[in-house]
């Protein structure tokens, strides 16, 4: 575990390593132009989705034509035409047609802002099978003659309003009517089939009908758009040359993209072979990281076999040592050999810092000064003598030799000579302290 903690800063920084080196690698070789990719996006809106030569929303500009512009407003897609705004109620890509209403008249037959449809006939025109109705506001009466050609603003007003269509009724009635000075009137399109219904229903409802609205064919160098996207481009238009641009993969055309022997499937290629060398040179740093670790393992494991394997030999040195040697316990001497070792007692037997010691003879202390120091060193010398008994149950135990050095000298008493044979039998056990000192 604290091998894996001590290697996991090199491990992180390997992996930002690769993924920074993975990332520039893809991005250099495959970048594929930046507007080739947004342009492809489509703009949704309700249930439409908006492309060339519409734009807005995600969109960008350059995505369209100048003139063209969709917003989603509420979930709804207007474009604006000449300062009026449109309601797009379908896109027809094939003949190039949407169809529209005006949003002033959506909800009321009787907007604020009173205008009549009209376009920008650059970029739109009506298609064939439109026609205009006439709305007349603020009239005087005209009795009953036109009754089912009126149409109320709200249930709160009394003005009198008009809606005419071209062939719903007799001219010069209509004419009649223009000519007692009506409040306004404007001209709103309309589809051919629309007006053949007011003109067999009239009091079926305006709104509806204005609800309808019509249809308007579009001009944005449809047929380049055309060859664009059939050499796999995105149609769209450069608003510094002020022309259209097919986007492509590799790079922006003036009308279409390179075949497939030109520079697109070139990049194609080159992003392959970018792909592939930088797996490949993943793969390579992950199998160096993967040896290096595996390393760093074995040589710990070897560590640990080295110093099994020296312990063991140690082991094997140490029980030939015990086997030639014997083990090295305290050896006991008996009372024969200690004398036969001092020479009949005629070498000290020890020697320390307050004096010598030699048997058949009171102590003697070499640089005792006072009584007191004396009596501690006597006290210590036969303390010794009982912890050093060839007996062990002679020998005090550790509470009994402090009693021993606490107490005082009088109370100590010497310990018995060493036996001349072999113990065969535990002797009766003798206590170091007199019984005077026990029971005090």
């Amino acid at each position: 575990m604290e091998h894996m903690i001590h290697h996991c800063p090199i491990m992180v920084l390997l992996f930002m390593l690769i993924t920074f080196i993975l990332v520039n690698v893809l991005v250099s070789v495959s970048a594929i132009d930046d507007k080739y990719e947004i342009c492809s996006a489509l703009f949704r809106c309700k249930d439409m989705d908006i492309s060339y030569p519409f734009w807005g929303g995600d969109r960008s500009e350059y995505c369209g034509y100048p003139g063209f512009k969709v917003d989603c407003n509420g979930g709804v897609p207007q474009i604006t035409i000449t300062d009026r705004n449109y309601r797009v109620l379908k896109f027809d890509r094939e003949s190039k047609i949407v169809s529209v209403a005006i949003q002033d008249y959506w909800d009321s037959n009787c907007p604020t802002k009173l205008g009549n449809s009209t376009l920008n006939f650059t970029i739109f025109h009506y298609i064939s099978d439109t026609q205009n109705i006439s709305l007349y506001y603020d009239c005087p009466s005209n009795g009953n003659k036109l009754l089912q050609y009126r149409f109320n603003c709200s249930s709160e007003t009394s003005t009198i309003n008009y809606f005419f269509t071209r062939s719903g009724i007799d001219a010069a009635i209509k004419d009649d009517t223009a000519n007692k000075a009506c409040g306004s009137n404007v001209e709103v399109a309309m589809w051919q089939s629309t007006i053949e219904s007011i003109d067999r229903d009239p009091l079926s409802g305006l709104n509806q009908f204005l609800r309808d609205g019509f249809g308007l064919q579009w001009y944005a160098n449809d047929s380049l758009c055309d060859t664009c996207q059939q050499s796999n481009g995105v149609c769209g238009y450069d608003s510094d040359t002020r022309e259209f641009t097919c986007y492509c993969p590799d790079q922006p055309y003036k009308y279409t993209c390179k075949s497939s022997k030109g520079s697109f499937f070139n990049k194609r290629w080159k992003i392959s072979i970018g792909i592939t060398a930088a797996v490949v040179g993943i793969i390579i740093i992950l199998m160096t990281v993967l040896l290096i670790s595996a390393s760093a393992r074995n040589y710990t494991l070897d560590k640990v076999a080295v110093f099994l394997r020296k312990k063991t030999e140690n082991d094997r040195n140490m029980e030939a040592f015990v086997r030639n040697f014997g083990s090295l316990p305290p050896k006991k001497y008996n009372y024969s050999d200690v004398k036969r070792i001092t020479k009949s007692f005629s070498n000290k037997l020890g020697e320390g810092g307050f004096g010598d010691l030699e048997p058949g003879k009171d102590f003697e202390f070499h640089g005792v000064v006072t009584e007191e120091e004396k009596e501690l060193a006597k006290k210590m010398v036969l303390v010794s003598m009982w912890c050093i008994q060839t007996i062990p149950s002679d020998r005090p135990s550790m509470t009994r030799v402090v009693e021993m050095l606490e107490g005082g000298l009088e109370y100590l008493q010497v310990p018995p000579k060493p036996s001349l044979a072999s113990q065969t039998r535990s002797p009766q056990h003798i206590s170091p302290i007199s019984s005077s000192s026990s029971t005090a």
